[in-house]
């Protein structure tokens, strides 16, 4: 029977993965994900250094998104919402993978590689994160896929093309997620070293994360400064391999359409932290989001400043090849962006959650949820949850690097941000927590420690007082008598 049920819950993606009809017409598309890389350490969204004079290129000739959101702080449900469509509370892969609980996509959900390869597309996926693999069925629908977290960028480059050899005549959709600027920033010749001395620098690692959390290490701003350092060298890195990639298969295809974007970015002591997943601010939602093309691709280049997310990739991606979503299949929460480029639509809601309790340098703040606009942004605690009732409330024209939490005065533009945010749709109640150890091998748990995913808080207590630390803010909570 459990074999029988299993094949059951396989089935659509078989059929998804070998049906279709004739593609003839249709465009090939290529999705580069840089994990890890937020927004203003890229030249075209204002970095300080010259870390992307390719993709700037690409760019200037392209799409480029200036406000684009991303749904989540870390990279499971992130990707897991680029390739559904679906918010992470809808697509459930959002747990951390130590635990069994929402760990993979369930297997009722559909994704691209699947809606593209019902339509008769060679699909393929070439991954060097250990969240993004089969396991967590983020790769379902895909016919060659490879999952190694050793693989640099230029390798996974190799691997992609090698895939691409038996496309044969077919069109084809090709995702490509490159690692390389995800901690310990340490970027191969002749890139390590570009910034700053590396000798010098403090190495970043899950250890080492989790140790700066717990008060074991004391860093400042000149051992930070140095994992700038190397993360510009790891970006500078993917530039230069991702940047001559795109541009020959831009020369070899003049039919392709390519989307290069990132799942989250990155903190270094803007609240506090370091690292991702822990908050909902700024530094770790908004992320590159840039469109390329080939000559027969009838698009125009842009700069848009209208606010978008990255949810909206998938819908987009099959209007411009003409593909419908799966019949029965969860309905899309993310929309075409083709209007968004014509001019004929402004900004789009953005909404974010991470299901992590948080940290103990910016607090133990409980699963979170956000709405932003381009002028604030609404962060708040996830109603069901032990923690609910705690808010954020940011001034983003007045204080883009939100410092000042002005939920307490704000009282009407809190209410106004609430509302939107349960008129979304998307403020979804997930069941209780399951505490059962996943079915992880000790290589796999290894991966994972490394990159950080395994969180070591050696006993402490999420629901202590909170000690903020110097650049983290309060949460603000009314008083039992005044809550409104």
């Amino acid at each position: 029977m459990a074999a029988a049920a299993v094949a059951l819950a396989v089935l659509p993606h078989l059929v998804a993965a070998s049906a279709g009809p004739a593609t003839e017409g249709r465009p090939k598309v290529l999705v580069v994900l840089l994990d890890t890389v937020r927004l203003d350490h890229v030249g075209w969204g204002g970095a300080e250094r010259d870390t992307t004079p390719r993709l700037d290129a690409l760019a200037a000739r392209g799409v480029a998104f200036e406000q684009a959101i991303s749904p989540s702080s870390w990279t499971k449900p992130a990707v897991a919402s680029i390739l559904t469509g679906l918010v992470p509370s809808r697509h459930q892969a959002v747990g951390r993978p130590t635990l069994d609980w929402y760990s993979a996509l369930p297997a009722d959900r559909r994704t691209a590689a699947e809606a593209f390869a019902r339509a008769g597309y060679f699909t393929a996926a070439v991954s060097s994160n250990p969240n993004v693999a089969r396991r967590y069925r983020m790769l379902q629908g895909f016919h060659e896929t490879l999952k190694d977290t050793r693989l640099d960028a230029e390798q996974a480059i190799e691997v992609a093309e090698g895939f691409l050899g038996r496309a044969g005549d077919r069109p084809f959709f090709l995702y490509l997620h490159l690692n390389d600027a995800h901690y310990p920033y340490e970027a191969p010749a002749p890139y390590l070293g570009l910034y700053g001395d590396p000798a010098a620098r403090v190495r970043l690692d899950g250890d080492a994360k989790n140790g700066f959390r717990l008060g074991r290490e004391d860093w400042g701003e000149a051992e930070v400064q140095g994992m700038r350092d190397g993360y510009d060298e790891e970006i500078r890195y993917l530039d230069e391999q991702v940047g001559a990639f795109v541009e020959r298969m831009l020369a070899e295809h003049d039919d392709l359409v390519v989307a290069i974007l990132s799942d989250h970015g990155e903190e270094f002591l803007e609240h506090g932290d370091i690292g991702h997943g822990h908050t909902l601010n700024e530094e770790q939602l908004r992320v590159p989001f840039q469109l390329a093309w080939g000559e027969a691709i009838d698009l125009a280049p842009r700069r848009v400043t209208s606010q978008v997310s990255t949810l909206d990739l998938l819908p987009t991606l099959l209007e411009l090849a003409g593909l419908g979503w799966p019949e029965g299949a969860t309905p899309l929460d993310g929309r075409s962006l083709l209007p968004v480029l014509r001019g004929e639509e402004g900004d789009r809601p953005a909404f974010a959650e991470t299901d992590s309790p948080g940290s103990p340098r910016s607090g133990w703040s409980g699963p979170l949820r956000a709405w932003r606009r381009p002028d604030a942004k609404l962060v708040i605690t996830d109603p069901w949850s032990e923690q609910a009732g705690r808010s954020w409330l940011y001034d983003l024209v007045q204080d883009p690097g939100e410092g000042v939490n002005l939920a307490g005065e704000g009282a009407l533009l809190r209410q106004t941000l609430a509302d939107e945010l349960q008129a979304s749709g998307w403020l979804i109640e997930k069941e209780p927590l399951r505490l059962q150890t996943a079915d992880t091998s000790d290589a796999e748990l290894a991966e994972l420690a490394e990159l950080g995913y395994v969180d070591q808080m050696d006993g402490l207590e999420t629901g202590q007082d909170p000690e903020f630390q110097p650049g983290a803010v309060p949460w603000w909570q009314p008083r039992p008598e005044t809550e409104q």
